[in-house]
This record gives structure tokens, sequence and C-alpha cells, in this order.
């Protein structure tokens, strides 16, 4: 983190220095790097944003030129709608408080980022909604390829969700805003990351939000290509060998917008029988309801003592057969949503740990230059999957154990394993 920040409210209510039409009025998010406030000019009568950025933190070439301008300015040459264009650059010091920023003025958007939007307003990511985001996407990446623009941090806190359904009669209720290109790069900290590889996670988090249980017969399906073929395959394919729509916005934009024919041809041709014996819903697709899994889920399931009784095994077989289902139904969390986990017939403690999330932090992951990093992946699932097992032995404790069980004691832990005679998961046995 930097420590460069001046006081965000030495700045509100103030007069911008250059700018005399423009005043501060509020503080809207900050990072590590620069505050957002919420500006309001006097000549043009409407609102402005203003991140404002301490000198210090700006990236600055061998010979002291100003590498950050070119960054910032790089979207001044897109022309699409979706993007958010700085205005202006200005500067603020103040030698007496110790300020020495610039300004970068932009036009203020009425809305939340997309990631306040989901905390906020959950239940309205649903199939539509994705659609709509990643068509926008797609069409903005289309142009930045033409003219070899990238944006460099694409976010949740970087896209803007802004609701015109108050005043405008044609357009779609949501649409979306992309801000912030380059200002990752011009900070002396940046960390360049890939566009479609953010493209790819960010849809990835959008499809958690949707319930699919509750779905058209139309949006499941165009969820199945999301998840199926865009995510795990034509974001983050990077040989159009490989994959003929491999980063390919402008091809990509055309198969999503073509789904609704697709979905209607493909519902024409179908019968009332299965097209193959395993053409079933897969455990994701299910839903994350408990009780709906218990239901689906037999204990006498051929094989279920083997898995139990051995400590490494692999399941395989076709999508539908239930691999997913079985280790998600042994998981402690499952049991104790379903009122399976009493104490008295609980043998371990199981975690179900989506491969999703591994491959999302290290996608198209190669074996680094230096030897030292070799372990990271490793270090990474360690570390996820011994928060998940303390979370979920926590919530279970809690359950069952809320007398003897305090987290932040190690002694009520140690008797929480006691009691249940397990193996603790820093034991060697347990290693």
């Amino acid at each position: 983190m930097r420590q460069n920040l001046p006081d965000r409210d030495y700045f509100l209510n103030k007069k911008l220095p250059g700018r005399p039409d423009v005043t501060i009025i509020k503080w809207v998010d900050g990072g590590s790097n620069a505050h957002l406030f919420q500006a309001h000019s006097e000549i043009l009568q409407r609102d402005l944003a203003c991140k404002i950025i301490p000198r210090s933190n700006l990236l600055y070439g061998s010979d002291n030129g100003e590498l950050w301008r070119a960054e910032v300015q790089k979207a001044d040459v897109l022309r699409n709608s979706s993007v958010v264009r700085f205005e202006d650059i200005q500067e603020w010091k103040d030698d007496k408080e110790n300020i020495d920023c610039v300004v970068l003025i932009a036009e203020f958007i009425e809305g939340p980022s997309l990631k306040r939007f989901i905390e906020e307003q959950r239940d309205s990511v649903d199939v539509s909604f994705i659609r709509h985001w990643l068509q926008t996407m797609l069409n903005l990446l289309n142009e930045m390829g033409l003219r070899a623009v990238t944006h460099g941090d694409l976010h949740a806190g970087n896209i803007l969700v802004e609701d015109r359904s108050s005043y405008d009669l044609l357009g779609p209720r949501y649409t979306f805003r992309i801000t912030d290109f380059g200002v990752a790069e011009v900070t002396s900290d940046a960390q360049f990351k890939d566009d479609y590889h953010q493209l790819a996670d960010l849809l990835s988090d959008l499809l958690r939000f949707v319930d699919y249980s509750q779905s058209s017969p139309k949006d499941k399906y165009i969820f199945n290509i999301l998840r199926d073929s865009f995510i795990a395959r034509h974001l983050v394919e990077t040989d159009i060998t490989r994959d003929p729509l491999a980063r390919q916005p402008a091809a990509l934009l055309q198969y999503l917008q073509g789904l609704d024919a697709d979905f209607e041809r493909d519902v024409s041709r179908e019968s009332t029988s299965l097209i193959t014996p395993f053409d079933y819903l897969s455990c994701e697709q299910i839903g994350d309801a408990p009780v709906l899994l218990n239901a689906l889920y037999s204990d006498q399931f051929l094989g279920l003592s083997e898995i139990e009784g051995q400590n490494n095994v692999v399941v395989t077989g076709p999508r539908g057969c239930g691999k997913t289902t079985v280790f998600r139904s042994l998981s402690l969390d499952q049991k104790r949503y379903v009122g399976e986990a009493n104490p008295d017939k609980t043998r371990y403690v199981g975690v179900y740990y989506r491969c999703d999330d591994l491959y999302f932090s290290f996608p198209r992951y190669s074996s680094p230059s230096r030897e030292e990093a070799l372990d990271i992946p490793i270090h990474f699932v360690t570390a996820t999957l011994i928060s998940k097992l303390l979370d979920s032995v926590e919530a279970w404790g809690r359950q069952y154990f809320s007398e003897d069980f305090i987290r932040e004691e190690p002694r009520g832990a140690e008797k929480l394993w006691g009691l249940l005679e397990l193996t603790p998961p820093n034991s060697p046995r347990a290693c």
C-alpha cells in the first residue's frame, strides 16, 4: 500500500486550482494510490469525477519525463460510448499542507461500481444482466483491439452500472461504463493484467450469483454456453489455431447475440427423450440449496465406502453422473446444513473445494523461471484449504459445542479435535 495519500477531508468543499468553477463536494472511493471525488462545475452545470493522485505515486521516465500523461490519455482514441474519458488534467499544489497532486477530471457517472452493485442488488444479477454486460465488454474489446489499446486493470471496481430506467424509454435498464483506462499503469507500483483473463474472471464471478434452478430453460441454455465455452475456452485461449473464436471479440459478440436463435433451433430438434444417457444437470446447475442436494443424493451410492476409506481417490465419469454431488454431500458444510453433522456420527471432516478458484488465480499457468516461485500454487491451495477447513469447523463447533469452542483460544480448538477423536489439520498424520 502507498503511504503518500493526503487526508481526503482536506479537499472537501474546496475549489479546484486552475478550475475555480469546479468544487469538490463528496468523497466517493479510494485505493492505495488515489482518491476519487464527486465535484460540481458551476459553468457546465453538471457533476464531474475527480481522481486525485499524489505526484509521487505517478510513473516517470529515466529523463524525468511524464510517462503517466500519455497512459491516462490513451482512452481518448476510443469512440465507444461505454468508455469514461478524462476531460481535463489539472494540478493541485499547496506547499503549506504538503499537497502535490495531479487531478484527472472525467464525466461523473450516476451509479455504483459493479462490485458495489453486486453487494447491494444481488437479485438483479441474472442471465439477461450478465449477457448485456458481456455484450458491452466484447463490443469495447473489439475497438480496443483495432486501436491497440489495453485497459490493464479490468475489475468490478472499474466498471460502473448506470440505471437509466427513470428517464430512458428505449434503451436497456442498465448500461455499463468502463473507467480508469491506463491509471493502473501510470502508478509506480502498477501490475499489468491481461484484459481477457480479467473478463473471464469477472464472468465467472457473476455467474455464481445466478439462481440456476429458478432460471428459464433459455437462460439455463445461455448460462451453460457462458460457463462451458466462454469462460473455459474462448476468453482464456490465446492460440487461434486451437480455437477459432479465441479472443475474437467480433465473432464472440455475434455468437452471443445468436444464442436465442440457437436455443429455439435446438429445442425444436429435441424429443422428449434424452439426447445421451448422461444429459443431466451438473451439480453446479442444480443450485446451492442444501436440502435439494440432500434429496437428490443417495447414501447408498456405489463405491461410497471405498471413497470414504481411502486417503487419495480419483472419481471419473461423464458430465452429470454424480461426481461433484458425491463430494459435496460428504462435506461437513453440507452435513451441517441438513442436520446430519451430529458429533456422535462424525468420523471425518470433509471439505469441498472448487478448482475454479485455483484456475482463475493462475490462468494458463506455466512453470516460472525462478525456482522459488514454483511452490506458489501449492502454497495457495494449502492456505485456501486450511482457511476453508477452519471456517467449516468453526461454524460446526459453534453449532454443537457453543460452550467449549472458541476459535480465538487455541485450547478451545484443541478440545474440539479431542472430543471428536479427529486429527487436527496441522498434525504430521493429517499432512
